[in-house]
């Protein structure tokens, strides 16, 4: 059986196409505000900030229990009411909202001395504490995106992406460029930009859906039940991609922070295609049969593959220069630790392709396997080589770590299909069609266009 790649407006390509733009909006956005920042606050402050907003991140992935997935997988199967998903949605985000901040300041003044020993100093405490008071307001945000991926709304989810960043870089600019209010300004602004996106995302919600309040346990048991396996991979999942910059802020010094989230962030430029695709894929698995939904996993794997591979080769060039030009000489040593991390994202992309299948199916279970063992080489090599090698050596140990994850993943997708490691990796001839297709679907369009 043929599998439709190419459909008209509501194509893969399409969809994807279009998310790939608007989170490359969005990726442009956040590096001018990573460069004024990088510049204007020097690498110890941009550390501090890269912390701050890291452990924000941390404590809304632990507080929504991964329930965010529940309404792709219940909106696509028409499980439940929309009413009644969105009014569970208010009522979640709420009261997980409201304890994850208590425990995050019980966290606090358990591990005081450690937390301090990380960020360095304490007087940008005050602001990171008020960061945290909006939690609640980061998970509904989170999950009312999710809701409209759910409905395979992809124009509004896209929307929404770019107004995150948006709100974030035009405070930044008004208070740290302008006002010039350094770290704390960069901290003000992430917060206050919070509360802005979280209104519009409510308020766009609002216009499509009027949420029904009441008691339904079936959504609860069945969004926990889903949830917490896909809360089990995104911890391990976030604990993969962020405890080598806390632990970079533990061995070394938040400059040294500083410089690799730098690397970080120009390796999730490159990660980005993957993330599109697999933002338009999601929803689209949970209406697909298993063997079609396979064949397309694999023919979306490989080619991502191979485009990043061609990608990561570019960058091996002109990374440095354009560390240099972006972020000013004072960031070159994160050149080498970027180009450590690109066969890690490379890897990162097959899992996060594959385990979107597993998601797709109801399955997240599956993503357990890779997590914890890409988690177990994360721990136990940043304890390692971070010390030794510094923040090169965290980029050593992402990289194993990713492709360990890689490597399970797709051996577990291998044994539930009929794809091969080979139909999973390699490109084939037949998958330039689909270049040699987008190439002739735009060129007419552009023909078209003029006349």
């Amino acid at each position: 059986m043929k599998l439709q790649i190419f459909r008209p407006k509501s194509s893969l390509i399409t969809e994807s196409g279009m998310t790939y733009l608007s989170q490359s909006l969005a990726s442009f956005l956040n590096m001018l505000t990573v460069i004024i920042l990088a510049r204007l606050v020097g690498a110890s402050g941009f550390g501090v900030y890269n912390l701050a907003t890291a452990l924000f991140g941390f404590m809304v992935i632990i507080g929504n229990l991964g329930i965010q997935n529940s309404y792709v997988y219940n909106l696509g199967r028409k499980k439940f009411k929309q009413e009644e998903l969105f009014g569970f949605l208010i009522a979640i985000s709420i009261g997980f909202g409201i304890l994850t901040v208590g425990i995050f300041f019980i966290l606090f003044i358990l591990f005081k001395s450690q937390f301090l020993n990380i960020f360095g100093e304490e007087k940008y405490n005050g602001y990171i504490f008020a960061m945290m008071l909006f939690i609640p307001l980061g998970i509904a945000r989170l999950h009312i995106k999710y809701f409209f991926l759910g409905l395979k709304d992809i124009k509004r989810f896209n929307f929404l992406s770019i107004c995150d960043t948006v709100f974030c870089t035009l405070l930044v600019i008004i208070l740290v460029l302008v006002i010039k209010l350094d770290v704390r300004g960069a901290l003000l602004a992430w917060t206050l930009s919070i509360c802005f996106s979280f209104l519009v995302h409510l308020i766009l919600l609002l216009k499509k859906v009027t949420p029904k309040f009441g008691i339904n346990l079936s959504i609860f048991k069945v969004a926990l039940r889903y949830g917490f396996l896909a809360f089990t991979c995104g911890i391990m999942q976030l604990v993969n991609l962020r405890l080598d910059l806390f632990l970079v802020g533990y061995f070394l010094t938040v400059k040294d922070v500083g410089y690799y989230a730098i690397a970080v962030g120009l390796s999730n430029f490159v990660l980005r295609t993957s993330k599109s695709v697999c933002t338009v894929l999601f929803p689209r698995y949970s209406s697909l049969d298993d063997q079609k939904s396979n064949k397309l996993t694999a023919t979306v794997v490989r080619n991502s593959v191979f485009l990043l591979s061609t990608l990561s080769i570019t960058m091996v060039f002109f990374g440095k220069p354009l560390i240099h030009l972006f972020y000013g000489k004072e960031y070159i040593p994160s050149y080498k630790p970027f180009l450590i991390l690109l066969p890690g994202v490379i890897a990162l992309t097959i899992t996060h392709l594959v385990y979107g299948n597993f998601m797709g199916k109801g399955i997240p279970k599956m993503g357990i396997y890779a997590f914890f063992s890409s988690l177990l080489f994360t721990v136990t090599l940043d304890f390692l080589l971070i010390p030794l090698w510094g923040i090169a050596g965290a980029a050593v140990a992402s990289s194993i770590s990713y492709g360990i994850g890689a490597l399970v993943i797709s051996q577990k997708y291998t044994a539930e299909s009929d794809e091969t490691f080979a139909d999973l990796l390699i490109i084939k001839k037949s998958d330039f069609l689909i270049y040699k297709n987008i190439l002739t679907r735009s060129l007419k369009a552009k023909n078209e266009a003029k006349v």
